[in-house]
Order: C-alpha cells, then structure tokens, then sequence
C-alpha cells in the first residue's frame, strides 16, 4: 500500500484528533519515511448476506508491518456523487432514522445518504463500531462541495499496533431506496446480532 502523502510533506491544517494546548493538531507532517509501505490489505466482498440481496458484506484486513504507537483504519469509504445529499444516522436499537448534518465529522451511530427524493441511498454498518475507547466516534461524513462529492466512512483506532499484526474487520453496506436501506440494515443488526440456537 502506498502512504496517503509523500515522506515528510506537510499536512495542511495538521492531521489526527491529538491536539496541543493551542488546539492545533500535533501532528504537522507526514510520519512516514517512504513513498510506499510493506503494509498490506486484503478484502473479501461477498454480495448478499443472510438471505438479503442488498447486503454487501466487506471483510477486511490489514497486514501492519511495522510497531506504531496508535493507528486508525479506515477500513471502508465510499465516495458518491452529491446528489446524495441528505444524511441520516441509524439507530439499530430502536430501527429509527434521524437526520444528520453535512458537518464533516464522526459519530458513533451508522449513516445513511439518500437523494432527496429518497428513491436512493446508501447505507454502512459495521457491528463493532463504536469502539469502547472511542464512543462518540467511527461513522465520518463528509461533503466536498467544489469536488460535488460526498463521503462516508467506517474507522477504526487502536493504541499500540506491534509489528506484524493484522486487523480485520467486518462491515456491511446496503443499498436501495431509503425505506429498504433501513430495513436491510436493521435485518443485518438482526442476523449479526442473533444467538446461536442451542439443543
């Protein structure tokens, strides 16, 4: 894989969620010494999950070569045009929707974008977001108005990363008009979430 900027090339507003005691982000330059890492990442994409047809699952993993002292992974993104401009996060507890603003930014339930119209969408879950040691986060947005895109995601951070680990991870994206988007994705928490029947 290859680094997101070149060795040692400047961050334009700082990157990571640390900051110093001014507010700015800590981090101002790219950490990485090269070009390209040793890291890899292999995926499994299968189309259909427990009987429903618009249900992708995506299983990921990645090969961390070399010891980090923390790491995010953005496991999954999906770019799409701007047309799907409205958000909404999901709540698999109550199988409720509830708008969401174009703010860039995480949060920790999963997202829906929908023209407006609502004749199409698409949705992202991913069963161990949000993390314990990260409540409030996991699900990004974001809209990229001069570009006309939009953006989510699904990330995943870690502390201390050994060399030589792999972390998988598993998310499921569904798609169709916004009423079989909710359905499917409170199907999916169903069918994730399901205790094996025991004799």
């Amino acid at each position: 894989m290859a680094f997101w900027t070149p060795a040692g090339q400047p961050y334009p507003r700082g990157c990571g969620i640390f900051t110093g005691k001014n507010g700015k982000p800590l981090i101002t330059l790219a950490q990485n010494a090269t070009d390209l890492s040793n890291d890899t990442v292999a995926k499994q994409v299968t189309i259909g999950f427990a009987g429903l047809p618009n249900v992708i699952e995506y299983l990921v993993t990645f090969h961390v070569t070399s010891e980090h002292k923390s790491a995010a992974f953005e496991a999954l993104t999906g770019y799409m045009p701007s047309v799907f401009s409205e958000f909404w996060t999901f709540d698999p507890a109550s199988a409720s929707l509830r708008t969401l603003s174009q703010e860039a930014g995480e949060q920790r339930l999963p997202i829906i974008f929908s023209t407006p119209d609502h004749h199409y969408a698409m949705g992202i879950y991913a069963p161990a977001l949000p993390l314990a040691s990260f409540p409030s986060l996991g699900y990004g947005r974001f809209a990229f108005n001069a570009q006309k895109t939009v953006k989510w995601n699904a990330v995943f951070r870690s502390g201390s990363v050994p060399a030589g680990s792999d972390h998988s991870f598993a998310m499921y994206v569904v798609i169709g008009n916004i009423e079989q988007v909710q359905q499917g994705m409170q199907s999916t928490y169903v069918a994730v979430h399901r205790k094996p029947v025991t004799e």
